[in-house]
């Protein structure tokens, strides 16, 4: 049988601080580069878009050749950035799933040994509802049995009664 778990520190808290911490810990650092690679590509960019036609050949190639350096680190930063925050997000699907697996778990012990208790209890609950009925049984049989004695007086009284009223040297 499992232990019991206490879930007494199962607040939102509990769950939330640290996913949030390790998604500043683990993100900020992909965030910069990604910040940091953006804003170099943009602004080479800018440099080769404000660029006149009529510099030289190999100088439009050079810019060419720096815009497609930025760009595949500017691609490279951002996929890694991506990777990072799926790769939070799997662990947040973690860290929520498997305490809640947990609690599930020790729920779960909890009705089942209430229900094998009940399971032990249950011949005195038979017993109790047996004698329950015998109870109540006796108690209708012994309001019959006090019924018979006081009708019976009653009927000697009545008897009694009415020979009080016909007795007389008439009815006699």
């Amino acid at each position: 049988m499992p232990l019991p778990i206490d879930c007494s520190d199962m607040s939102p808290n509990h769950y939330t601080q640290p996913n949030g911490n390790f998604m500043t810990c683990c993100c900020n650092e992909g965030k910069k580069k990604f910040d940091k690679e953006t804003e170099k590509y943009y602004s080479v960019l800018e440099r080769h878009l404000n660029l006149s036609s009529r510099k030289k050949e190999t100088y439009l190639q050079e810019a060419d050749t720096q815009i497609d350096k930025e760009r595949q680190l500017f691609y490279d930063a951002s996929l890694e950035y991506v990777f990072k925050i799926q790769e939070v997000q799997e662990k947040k699907k973690f860290e929520f799933v498997e305490p809640l697996l947990a609690f599930l778990q020790g729920l779960f012990t909890f009705y089942h040994e209430g229900y094998e208790l009940a399971q032990e209890f249950e011949p005195y609950k038979q017993q109790l509802q047996f004698n329950l009925q015998n109870v109540s049984l006796g108690t209708s049989g012994a309001a019959d049995e006090g019924n018979q004695p006081r009708n019976l007086i009653l009927q000697l009284i009545i008897v009694d009664v009415t020979r009080l009223f016909t007795s007389g040297y008439l009815y006699e």
